[in-house]
């Protein structure tokens, strides 16, 4: 039980819990960006191209 306990707080252990809380934070917050909206995602898509084209042509 000593040895259990020990290891209770081991690096290794904490590393991975605290990289699944942060997959899990990171979830959540990018949860609230994707709302459906698949017109919007398309028109900012294009914008962006567009705007990436004129960049190169009139560079």
């Amino acid at each position: 039980m000593a040895l259990v306990r020990g290891l209770r707080h081991d690096p290794v252990d904490l590393f991975v819990t605290g990289l699944s809380a942060l997959a899990i934070r990171l979830h959540r917050t990018l949860r609230r960006s994707q709302v459906g909206q698949v017109r919007r995602y398309a028109g900012w898509l294009m914008v962006g191209s567009i705007a990436t084209v004129a960049i190169l042509v009139f560079k």
